[in-house]
């Protein structure tokens, strides 16, 4: 595939970027659904790296997995929803892998709302999204009866 020299400014990017941003923000077994509150945050004060990593897979790029404290993140994210499950605190019916797509997404969701509204600079606004995508993760995780 050919690149340009834009594309390749965008993957080196997005390699030296990703790491240090996705570090930021740390999925903990006792805390899932503020992990969403975080990925919110991430997207809303740092939009350019959600921009870069989708230049990046436009491009057919695909960055090298980030590591933080010597583990693959993907890896720390899997043991967290396993221990999370153990612990009681995420329903064990769960995929790990499944419910960290669908846990990103959540947090992501108003970043790539195609619609002017989506933008906001009113802290009400929010505050009042963010909570709310905070209570979708505590109702996803939650355990089934």
């Amino acid at each position: 595939m050919a690149y340009s020299s834009d594309s390749w400014v965008c993957c080196l990017a997005v390699s030296t970027h990703s790491c240090s941003e996705t570090r930021a923000v740390k999925l903990r077994p006792d805390a899932v659904p503020e992990f969403v509150g975080e990925i919110y945050d991430l997207a809303l004060n740092r939009p350019e790296h959600l921009r870069m990593i989708t230049w990046a897979q436009l491009e057919g790029f695909t960055p090298d997995e980030p590591h933080a404290d010597g583990q693959p993140i993907h890896a720390h994210g899997i043991a967290a929803i396993e221990a999370a499950q153990a612990a009681g605190h995420v329903d064990p019916a769960w995929q790990p892998a499944d419910l960290i797509v669908l846990l990103f997404a959540t947090g992501l969701a108003w970043a790539h709302l195609p619609h002017p509204d989506a933008v906001t600079d009113d802290p009400a606004v929010i505050a009042h999204r963010r909570a709310a995508a905070v209570e979708a993760a505590t109702r996803i995780i939650a355990n089934r009866d």
